[in-house]
């Protein structure tokens, strides 16, 4: 999803028409959609899941993002050795 350059309170851009059950085409709520749908499939309560809404030309938020996928393989890791 990308955004108007109104900034996070904008409209979406054409990608609203792909995602018709997200409500009104505003950032926020095309976000929250995506984010929901991930974390309904998410059926296993020994399995994270991170949602970040993130830019790809911010390195900061990839840095997060990065640093969240490693701590959740981290401590996948540690509870199948019994340490977590």
């Amino acid at each position: 999803i990308s955004h108007s350059s109104a900034g996070a309170g904008g409209l979406l851009t054409s990608t609203s028409s792909s995602l018709p059950n997200a409500g009104s085409d505003t950032y926020q709520e095309g976000v929250a959609y995506i984010k929901s749908q991930y974390e309904s499939r998410d059926k296993s309560p020994s399995k994270e899941v991170y949602a970040h809404v993130t830019c790809a030309t911010d390195t900061s938020n990839i840095q997060f993002v990065f640093d969240s996928v490693t701590d959740v393989i981290i401590a996948h890791n540690l509870r199948g050795c019994g340490f977590y």
